[in-house]
């Protein structure tokens, strides 16, 4: 509106004094029309600016190869004029950080719902984001502009572009890793299981007589009690290590391609245990939470809720103390297994070796 409004005063004042120096009938019509189209226009455009609703629908998901349609949806509580109005869209990649721009035009009938389709494609896979950033109504000839704030409805509209589910060549079977035989204790943790020692102590008030190491007893001429060992449960944990640290040897943000590419195979790893029937654990940094939260995994249902947080939470930089976070989660769940993605594998499988196997993917 700003760039067309001196171009109408300029318009307008040139027909002015035209019909004053000519004292032409026809230039003072003429010159009355515009006036009192612009007059209307501008009335009617901040009139409508309130009363023009939009709204985003997006599939929840789409395959990496096949483009995305979204509806632009729009109505206006007018009685007696159509409104045009242009929406710009931002779609942005939660995952890559990639974003592109669409812009859509409505031609909004009096109490009618008007749509418009538009189609984009994503090269890498991720949680999409699509907003519209700006909303413009325009005069029926699209002389005046005027921006107007975008609807609740949308802002926010999320779609999962998902990736090719690798065939991962994952070692073990589900039988082989529930082998009792296999059965590990924890060297570094205590727990409650009595029927292995981790340590030995003093007696202390309050001790159950079942846990009094009665031969070292006799012997010692003092009461010794056992410490029940921590059984290392069979639980696989699934990690992509998808933040930037300096703990790291090259800390620096990998590629949009590598980001999908470690999130597609995380998402796989995960998908092929559930496929086996192999309960597990998909982990992966929260930006929002700034914490690494664990998503168990038993069903399909878990599994897209892990797909949910592989997508969308990026690549962002993190602290020492957040680092030091995600060893104090894999020290207290007791992994047996973890399946580590990183674009920067060693220097995180190095810290994580001490409380787990580790393989890196």
């Amino acid at each position: 509106m700003r760039k067309r409004l001196p171009a109408f005063i300029i318009i307008t004042a040139l027909l002015l004094l035209a019909a004053l120096i000519t004292a032409s009938t026809a230039l003072v019509i003429l010159l009355l029309v515009v006036v009192l189209y612009g007059l209307l226009s501008l009335i009617s455009l901040c009139f409508f600016r309130s009363r023009v609703h939009l709204r985003l629908l997006t599939p929840a998901t789409q395959h990496i190869d096949e483009p995305v349609t979204v509806t632009l949806q729009g109505h206006t509580a007018t009685i007696f004029l159509t409104v045009p109005i242009r929406a710009e869209i931002l779609i942005r990649n939660l995952l890559t950080d990639e974003t592109q721009i669409q812009y859509v035009d409505l031609l909004l009938k009096p109490r009618h719902l008007t749509e418009s389709k538009f189609m984009f494609s994503e090269t890498n896979c991720g949680r999409i984001l699509l907003s519209v950033k700006k909303q413009v109504v325009k005069d029926p000839l699209g002389i005046f502009k005027m921006d107007t704030s975008p609807d609740s409805r949308c802002t926010d509209v999320e779609t999962l572009i998902l990736p090719d589910l690798l065939p991962p060549d994952m070692t073990g079977t589900v039988q082989n890793r529930y082998n009792p035989a296999s059965f590990r204790y924890s060297p570094d943790k205590s727990g409650s299981d009595p029927s292995e020692v981790f340590g030995l102590r003093n007696y202390r008030p309050g001790d159950s007589l079942k846990q009094i190491h009665w031969k070292l007893t006799a012997k010692t001429g003092g009461l010794t009690v056992r410490i029940p060992s921590e059984p290392v449960v069979n639980k696989i944990c699934v990690l992509l290590f998808n933040a930037i640290s300096t703990k790291t040897s090259d800390h620096k943000s990998p590629s949009p391609k590598t980001r999908s590419g470690l999130a597609s195979l995380a998402l796989s790893l995960s998908a092929g245990l559930n496929a086996r029937g192999e309960p597990h654990f998909v982990c992966c940094f929260d930006k929002k939470s700034r914490r690494f939260p664990v998503f168990p995994v038993t069903n399909e249902s878990e599994l897209w809720d892990a797909a949910y947080a592989l997508l969308g939470n990026g690549f962002p930089e993190i602290s020492d103390a957040e680092l030091a976070e995600l060893i104090d989660t894999a020290e207290q769940n007791n992994y047996s297994d973890i399946y580590l993605i990183a674009s920067e594998a060693e220097s995180i499988s190095e810290l994580l070796f001490e409380y787990s196997n580790v393989t890196v993917f």
